[in-house]
């Protein structure tokens, strides 16, 4: 049983590594307007003429709940 238990959760990260990278990828590469200025650069935090309220870091961390919960939902025991 504890076998089992430990490769289900070895599987689950092992696809929510791999589904954030890929969700960091597909974000850099697009390079998003309301993350991103025209230049290509960063904007940042705050309101306002060329700010954001979604920095890349919260983007990025609500990325990764986000992949572990689709993983959870994936895998089934």
């Amino acid at each position: 049983m504890t076998m089992t238990m430990n490769t289900n959760t070895n599987i689950r990260l092992k696809i929510a590594i791999a589904l954030y990278l890929l969700f960091i990828f597909v974000v850099l590469f697009y390079k998003p307007q309301f993350i991103f200025n025209e230049g290509g650069e960063l904007k940042s935090f705050g309101t306002g003429e060329n700010k954001t309220i979604l920095p890349l870091w919260i983007i990025f961390a609500l990325m990764g709940i986000l992949s572990y919960y689709i993983t959870i939902i994936m895998v089934v025991n």
